[in-house]
């Protein structure tokens, strides 16, 4: 049967978007086994319960792939960051993982990721206009 009608944004509901995840996991499980798709998630709150950062990443192929990373500007140097990466690894290395990929640009924690064991894999020069993104990876314990 042709396609013939296209949905955007706020017009798919949440049930589509995990049938599309879905279709695409039972294409690909056949060609790459142990997908193994686990949510890593963490946040971070002050002893006022506000929320002061956090990690959003998940799992897949014994990979940890960290999506977000982010503490508020009046909490940086701390060390939290640190503690929510750390965190994350020893999760992800509890789920079977072995590697770590984290995307970040130069205008925000390049330096950080580098700190903490990760090494640029891959640079796209010109995302967003004037700046890089960076592609890192560390293999974890």
């Amino acid at each position: 049967m042709p396609a013939d009608e296209f949905l955007f944004g706020a017009e798919l509901t949440d049930a589509e978007r995990d049938d599309i995840r879905e279709a695409l996991e039972r294409h690909s499980i056949p060609l790459a086994p142990g997908l193994n798709a686990r949510p890593i998630e963490i946040a971070l709150r002050d002893s006022t319960g506000k929320l002061v950062g956090g990690l959003l990443g998940s799992t897949a192929w014994d990979w940890l792939l960290i999506d977000l990373l982010w503490v508020d500007e009046s909490c940086r140097g701390q060390g939290l960051g640190a503690e929510l990466l750390e965190k994350a690894e020893y999760q992800a290395g509890k789920l079977g993982c072995t590697q770590a990929r984290a995307e970040t640009f130069d205008f925000q924690a390049l330096p950080f990721y580098r700190q903490h064991g990760y090494e640029a894999y891959a640079a796209l020069e010109g995302f967003p206009k004037g700046h890089t993104e960076y592609q890192l990876r560390k293999s974890l314990p």
